[in-house]
């Protein structure tokens, strides 16, 4: 039985939803649900349902109100048309720049997955959140990446682009609450 407080879309299986149906190739199948059950319709993603926003024979990105109302439309995965191909063409590059296509990031990726081992062998026993587990490693990679530093994220004391980025997804969580 549909749910009339959302939008129409496809018929989906339990626990999967629409998942099997995206196929090879998504944007086509999201493009051709456009079609079918109009510009604003919803699918479910596993056990989520998800609304897409997408026009018929425009654009087939989804749009996500997280990311516009912290990003105000701009960003590598927010901004549309020429706008997103020339940053996605800018980020790939400083990718390249820095390594992160070759093997070379693969000592310091295996140095990450060798400090988290340790972190949860301190804490045998222990009871340990997840909240914010994975933002320290994930982080530090990412920085690593970028900068070419690493930060302490076992420390104590939390440095500075953790907290920031630990506060970003404090906001991102309250925000998608609210809805």
């Amino acid at each position: 039985m549909e749910n009339p407080r959302y939008p129409p879309g496809p018929i989906s299986l339990p626990l999967l939803g629409n998942v099997l149906q995206l196929g090879r190739d998504p944007s086509i199948v999201l493009q051709k649900w456009a079609e079918e059950y109009g510009p604003i319709y919803s699918i479910k993603m596993g056990t989520e349902d998800e609304r897409f926003i997408l026009p018929p024979k425009l654009n087939w990105k989804r749009f996500n109100p997280v990311l516009y109302v912290f990003g105000g439309g701009n960003g590598i995965i927010n901004a549309q048309g020429h706008v997103w191909e020339t940053q996605r063409n800018f980020t790939l590059r400083k990718l390249r720049d820095a390594g992160a296509f070759k093997s070379s990031i693969e000592g310091f990726l295996q140095e990450e997955a060798s400090t988290l081992i340790k972190y949860f062998e301190q804490r045998a026993g222990e009871s340990i959140t997840g909240t914010r587990l994975f933002n320290g490693p994930v982080i530090n990679a990412l920085w690593k990446i970028i900068s070419g530093e690493s930060i302490d994220w076992t420390s104590p004391i939390k440095p500075e682009i953790l907290k920031r980025a630990e506060n970003l997804t404090e906001q991102v969580n309250d925000y998608l609450k609210k809805t």
